[in-house]
């Protein structure tokens, strides 16, 4: 009786820890692509973007220069948009995964508005950090888009966790009969 609540304890103390460690990555790594100037950020995602127009858009090519700048800009925005809303759907799945190893170990019930109060609160202060940064900006649009993808990472990890819990739910009912 004494190991099993000696592993649990462990078990929680590594969940706890593994969890948290988890939170503060991705907010290192965020906060590492907010500091980084406007040039060196357009590059990045410049890059990622003209590996996509090789593989995907072939007729790029054969487009007036208009055209392809036209195209250029609208897919860099996009692909800019979609970092922000991936960068922050990770950080919600990692704040709610830390959330829910509080909750569980405490006894305390999860609260939704936990996790999405953090991102939210840290988008605000991303945004604000790129205030000081030279070439970025602080934009309302970008809090917004991140904080959609703190939204989203929150119900994949709500979902899944409700999964898992229908599936040990009927396969102890199935262990009964």
């Amino acid at each position: 009786m004494r190991s099993k609540l000696i592993d649990k304890a462990l078990l929680s103390k590594a969940n706890y820890w593994l969890s948290l460690t988890l939170v503060l990555g991705v907010m290192t790594v965020i906060f590492w692509f907010s500091a980084q100037d406007d040039s060196h950020s357009d590059n990045q995602s410049g890059g990622i973007l003209s590996m996509f127009i090789n593989i995907f858009i072939p007729s790029y090519k054969e487009m007036t220069e208009a055209a392809q700048q036209n195209l250029y800009r609208i897919l860099h925005t996009l692909v800019r948009k979609i970092g922000h809303f991936s960068e922050y759907l990770i950080l919600g799945a990692a704040l709610t995964f830390h959330i829910k190893v509080i909750c569980k170990y405490s006894g305390k019930r999860f609260l939704f508005k936990i996790p999405l109060a953090a991102g939210v609160l840290y988008a605000v202060s991303d945004e604000l950090h790129q205030l000081f940064v030279p070439g970025r900006a602080m934009r309302f649009y970008d809090i917004c888009i991140d904080s959609a993808g703190v939204f989203c990472g929150i119900c994949i990890v709500l979902s899944i966790c409700r999964v898992f819990k229908n599936r040990k739910r009927k396969q102890n009912l199935k262990n009964k009969i």
